[in-house]
């Protein structure tokens, strides 16, 4: 098994993918458009949040037990 490229494909995806944030501003101004979050978003942030996507959910706080 080959991991070499995961964080460059996550990066890609995040730009593929992204519609919208919340909450997240530059230089005072809140951080809208596409273009604008694909251009100001840090690689930490893009790959942490499409990371989440590939992780199984867990159990505590599902609030479905069965």
């Amino acid at each position: 098994t080959i991991f070499g490229h995961r964080r460059t494909v996550l990066f890609d995806l995040y730009d593929e993918l992204i519609q919208a944030v919340e909450g997240y501003s530059v230089n005072g101004q809140l951080l809208e458009g596409v273009e604008n979050i694909r251009r100001e978003m840090d690689a930490a942030h893009k790959v942490t949040a499409v990371a989440q996507l590939f992780e199984e959910p867990s159990e505590q706080g599902s609030g479905d037990r069965g």
